[in-house]
Order: C-alpha cells, then sequence, then structure tokens
C-alpha cells in the first residue's frame, strides 16, 4: 500500500486547484453537506448523494482514492464496484471511511484557508 496521507493531501490540493475564488463558499458547504453524509449514513450513502451531476468531479476523485489506497483487485469506478470490492469487508469499510473522511476535512481547512486569503 501506498503513502496513503500524500495521496490523499494530492488529490485534496487538485481538488482544490480547479475552484474558482467565487466559488469557495458554495464549495465548502458541499463538502460539509458530503462529511455529513458520509459520518451519519456512511460510505454507500455518501457515493449516492455524489451521484448528481454537479459532484460527479468529487466522485471521481474519491473512487479514485479508494481504488488506490485499499486493497481492492479491481479499479473502484462505479457502487456496484464498490460493493464487491468494499462494503463486503468490514476493515474495507473502515479504512475507506476513515480516508474519505480526511480527504474531504483536508478539502475543508484548505477552502478555509483560501478563502480568508492564505495560500
Amino acid at each position: 500500500m501506498k503513502q496513503i496521507e500524500y495521496d490523499i493531501t494530492k488529490k485534496a490540493e487538485e481538488y482544490i486547484s480547479n475552484i474558482s475564488s467565487n466559488n469557495y463558499s458554495d464549495e465548502e458547504n458541499l463538502i460539509n453537506k458530503c462529511l455529513g453524509v458520509l459520518i451519519q449514513d456512511g460510505l454507500y450513502s455518501y457515493f449516492l448523494f455524489l451521484m448528481n451531476e454537479e459532484k460527479l468531479r468529487l466522485k471521481g476523485i474519491s473512487f479514485n482514492i479508494l481504488s488506490n489506497n485499499t486493497n481492492t483487485n479491481k479499479y473502484i469506478s462505479d457502487l456496484e464496484t464498490l460493493q464487491e470490492e468494499i462494503l463486503t469487508d468490514l476493515d474495507e469499510i473502515f479504512l475507506s471511511r476513515e480516508i474519505l473522511e480526511r480527504f474531504l476535512t483536508y478539502i475543508r481547512f484548505m477552502l478555509k484557508s483560501k478563502k480568508d486569503g492564505g495560500e
């Protein structure tokens, strides 16, 4: 398994780099909603929430992070593969949830920093 922390940080930076400064508040609200769904309702609900077209980029990056940092045999690109590869293994569920919580938290803090004028 690669350096998970490094991959999560790079993916969060990648996500932030494509957001215009006019949308920081909207993105922060979206990330807060995503975190809430992930924490309260679980991994599968998180991806169902992201199925909305506006959230396709975030869904793609989330699938990519899980594919690169979990013990999966296939690339995760849809809900069916998520069910087969991750949702059948409790350890993988916990690892995936931790990875995504950290990813979303980093995005939230990066957005706050940029919104408040930091780089």
